[in-house]
């Protein structure tokens, strides 16, 4: 999918292929570009007014963040025809209040920017000016939002992790992973958040980035830095990949190589020490040990596929004791 947005001019695209990998045939799926509106209806004669953000359900509906009119609007396919329909927030409230839990058109947001749906369906919102993340939940026919991160009043961005009240600055892309983590990325706080579901609750941590601090340093966590990072997707693996816009790269996050526990019989068979890995599949890990924690000596190095791995230490009587840790190269 792409936005068309020249002058005013709005419309919802499709691409298919045709013939070859190399081939694709656009053509509209929703939207006028000779318009735009909030109009709801079939085709072309459904309006837009600034669709940011799209996603895609396991039944192929589309769900739109339609920015400027803030909405959030249901594309569904019905045969050859495209029906779209508002499902929550109100574009005659844009001037007024902008913020508000409820049930469908009740519901209220300023700038929706990104849109992601989990595998149970739910839909997940970035509202960008709000400096909210709003959870969509489909009950019957209805859409119930509630706000799940952050704090919207005016003058409310800032930077902190916690439970539920966490705070955002400019909160634009969104992804989804296959446990329900939902990723963010804080745009004007230069860092990639994660919320992880407990029970009723969210909790929100940085994963990458330091707030208010821009840079390009690769590195773990808080020592990565970021400048406007926009958008983010995350793979079937759990890595992380961010569109980092100011810089003008590419970047993917991973979580490092960890030791999961030892193989039985207690970890030793033959005299050898075992134990099970894990890490980010297609990278190189080197498992190192050391007598005293000081000196550490590479002893192993393998390549993650999928799942997890077997090391044992090639030594069937190594000096005691024996300290182990797994490192990317």
């Amino acid at each position: 999918m792409k936005d068309l947005w020249a002058g005013g001019l709005l419309a919802m695209w499709m691409i298919a292929a045709s013939g070859s990998a190399q081939t694709y045939v656009f053509r509209n799926v929703a939207g006028n570009a000779a318009t735009y509106g909030i109009t709801d209806g079939t085709n072309g004669n459904a309006l837009f007014n600034g669709p940011a953000g799209v996603a895609v359900d396991g039944q192929g509906n589309l769900y739109v963040a339609d920015q400027i009119s803030c909405t959030i609007r249901k594309i569904t396919p019905i045969g050859t025809n495209w029906v779209v329909t508002a499902i929550a927030g109100s574009a005659n409230q844009i001037n007024g209040n902008r913020v508000q839990d409820g049930t469908n058109s009740q519901a209220l947001f300023n700038w929706p920017t990104g849109i992601v749906v989990d595998p149970s369906g739910n839909l997940f919102v970035a509202d960008q000016f709000n400096n909210e993340i709003r959870k969509m939940t489909p009950s019957g026919t209805n859409w119930i939002v509630t706000t799940i991160a952050g704090h919207a009043p005016p003058g409310k961005t800032g930077f902190a992790d916690g439970t539920n009240t966490a705070r955002f600055n400019n909160p634009t892309g969104l992804a989804v992973d296959t446990n329900g983590n939902v990723y963010v990325a804080d745009e004007k706080n230069d860092a990639i958040r994660k919320l992880t579901p407990l029970g009723t609750n969210w909790v929100t941590t940085t994963i990458g980035g330091h707030a208010l601090t821009s840079g390009t340093n690769n590195g773990s966590g808080t020592n990565a830095l970021f400048y406007f990072p926009f958008s983010l997707a995350v793979d079937g693996k759990g890595s992380v990949f961010v569109a980092d816009m100011d810089n003008n790269t590419i970047r993917i996050g991973f979580l490092p190589p960890a030791i999961l526990n030892s193989a039985p019989p207690f970890g030793f068979d033959q005299g050898q020490f075992e134990f099970i890995l894990t890490g980010p599949t297609g990278q190189l890990v080197v498992v190192e040990a050391s007598s005293d924690l000081l000196a550490w000596v590479p002893i192993w190095t393998n390549t993650f596929g999928p799942g997890q791995i077997f090391f044992a230490d090639p030594q069937t009587a190594p000096p005691a004791p024996r300290f182990y840790r797994a490192q990317l190269p």
